[in-house]
């Protein structure tokens, strides 16, 4: 009996440690080729049932093991030239370690925004472990440096397998420690900061689905009814890749006097059925707006959705969400491409 319970108490042990460590072996554990192959084949067949482009592909052969990590950054290489598409890291909230600051580029510079360490913000990232930015974005980029500093730099601590990293920027030296990701806190969507005769709102995101919505139409409002004669858009940190538009036709209708079209062509995909609608998008302006005000972008604009305001370029949007079976990375697929061509 003492042997069977000695078992017992062994055999217990042994599954409640592989059970501690098991996402951390799963985050670096290489898998198969077999397996890779088939995580690329169902994204094939995925992209060519939902993606709103022409989606034509050769047999992709995967040639050798790799690691979650290793396949995210081939994924990357291999299908970044589709406009739109966009692969995400598989992340855990409970294994996953995030650098305690944010990246953005910025007019040709990696710029620290938020940051939630000795830090200090809007000054450059030049190297991180001895190693210069730009060589990471060579490493592990998709071809869209924004995307690479909001979306991939922040977990280069879990990509390296390190808690701590040495952080240069001009004149200094720091060793930063990685934090919980659930602990970290991420900026609101839009900040207003007034001067005199001035208000200017520095947007971090166009979605303004992430529980604030009413506090940021109220924010609007409130510059709207205010005597300040500018309001000026800081566009230089905005970026986010979201299914979410409600940014876009918020801001639209308090900057745009009469009603308009967004675009003037929508594309929507359906399997392998294809719509096309003119004048799409109908914004009718707030009865408080910025009529009376001028109006100003500023920035170099990175955001998808907020170039629609500057620039009225291709949108790609409504996005298919798909995990990638065995490797769990995630994989946006637009559905929808909106069109200014006047």
């Amino acid at each position: 009996m003492r042997k069977f319970l000695n078992f017992s108490l062994i055999f217990v042990s042994v599954v409640i440690v592989f059970f501690i460590v098991s996402p951390y072996l799963f985050k670096y554990m290489p898998y198969s080729q077999k397996t890779l192959q088939k995580d690329v084949d169902y994204l094939i067949s995925q992209l060519k049932i939902h993606y709103v482009e022409d989606f034509q592909s050769d047999y992709i052969k995967i040639y050798k093991r790799m690691n979650r990590y290793e396949f995210y950054v081939f994924l990357l290489k291999r299908f970044s030239s589709l406009p739109g598409v966009y692969f995400f890291l598989p992340i855990s909230a409970k294994t996953t370690n995030v650098l305690p600051f944010e990246l953005r580029y910025v007019n040709g510079k990696y710029i620290i925004i938020n940051s939630q360490c000795e830090l200090k913000n809007d000054v450059e990232l030049l190297v991180v472990d001895g190693v210069k930015i730009e060589e990471y974005f060579s490493r592990f980029g998709n071809g869209e440096k924004q995307f690479f500093a909001r979306y991939i730099f922040p977990y280069l601590g879990d990509i390296l397998r390190k808690k701590r990293l040495k952080i240069d920027i001009p004149g200094e030296n720091l060793d930063i420690s990685v934090i919980e990701r659930e602990k970290f806190i991420p900026l609101p969507a839009i900040k207003v900061v007034y001067g005199e005769d001035i208000a200017e709102i520095f947007i971090y995101s166009f979605d303004f689905s992430k529980g604030n919505f009413y506090k940021y139409i109220a924010d609007l409002e409130h510059i709207a009814a205010s005597s300040v004669k500018k309001v000026i858009f800081d566009l230089n940190y905005a970026y986010e890749i979201t299914n979410d538009l409600s940014g876009l036709y918020t801001i639209s209708s308090f900057i745009f006097e009469d009603e308009i079209f967004l675009f003037d062509i929508a594309i929507f995909k359906y399997g392998n059925k294809r719509y096309e609608y003119k004048n799409f998008g109908k914004i009718t302006p707030n009865k408080v707006n910025f009529k009376d005000k001028q109006v100003y972008f500023l920035g170099s604009v990175s955001d998808p959705i907020g170039k629609v305001l500057v620039d009225r370029t291709v949108l790609y949007a409504n996005f298919k969400i798909v995990e990638l079976p065995w490797t769990k990375i995630k994989v946006f697929i637009p559905t929808a491409k909106y069109m200014k061509v006047k």
